[in-house]
């Protein structure tokens, strides 16, 4: 119980940390009312829906990787062992590799893996419980997801000859990246363990997004 309550730490307070160094990425999410007219939404019980069944997102590690997963030695793959892998899921492309090859393709489908798996996290709240700890592996696999996004996105915004900058700039990817910050925000405000410690996750990403992009 001591290492489950140690990993829910750190995932809660690498979840904010990332958030915090991708501040520019949520620019503009949506206040808290939004998030709380989300809450009884149809469209969040479509989300919650969406999260049951089979993934939309093309998992480019599973097409990419797995082929070799007994040696995994697919250039760009590495062994990345998250909570209840296969051998074959383990078998992951390095996000130094995603960073540097199709970059475009790479941001693409990622972000639309981090919006399910934000979206599912909305309409539930839980961070370890679940199947054999099945939210500690989703919470996991969006601490990893968050990380690349934000530099993904930071890579691709500074340089104009990028492959992925048109998408990274566009306004879809703005919308795209406000809803993962806006399901975030609903997640930790359903999870039990917030509530009681009395953390308002939703104060603190709306000041995220009030601290400018740069400092003048």
């Amino acid at each position: 119980m001591a290492g489950l309550s140690s990993l829910k730490a750190k995932l809660t307070a690498t979840i904010f940390i990332l958030l915090l160094a991708g501040h520019e990425a949520i620019r503009g999410a949506e206040k808290v009312e939004e998030a709380k007219a989300y809450l009884g939404s149809d469209e969040a019980q479509s989300d919650a829906a969406a999260g049951e069944g089979v993934s939309r997102a093309n998992d480019l590690d599973w097409t990419g990787c797995a082929k070799s997963r007994l040696t995994c030695d697919t250039p760009g793959c590495k062994r990345e062992y998250v909570w209840l892998d296969t051998l074959g899921q383990s078998c992951r492309f390095t996000e130094e590799h995603k960073l540097t090859h199709d970059q475009a393709k790479f941001l693409d489908a990622e972000v639309t893996r981090l919006e399910e798996k934000t979206a599912k996290f909305a309409s539930n709240g839980c961070m370890l419980g679940g199947f054999f700890g099945k939210c500690a592996r989703r919470m996991t696999q969006i601490m990893r997801l968050l990380s690349f996004m934000q530099k993904a996105l930071s890579n691709a915004r500074e340089d104009e000859k990028h492959p992925a900058h048109k998408l990274a700039i566009s306004e879809d990817m703005r919308k795209r990246v406000q809803k993962i910050a806006l399901n975030l925000d609903i997640g930790f405000m359903r999870n039990g363990h917030t509530k009681k410690n009395g953390i308002r996750w939703s104060d603190a990403l709306k000041k995220l997004t009030k601290v400018p992009a740069k400092q003048k």
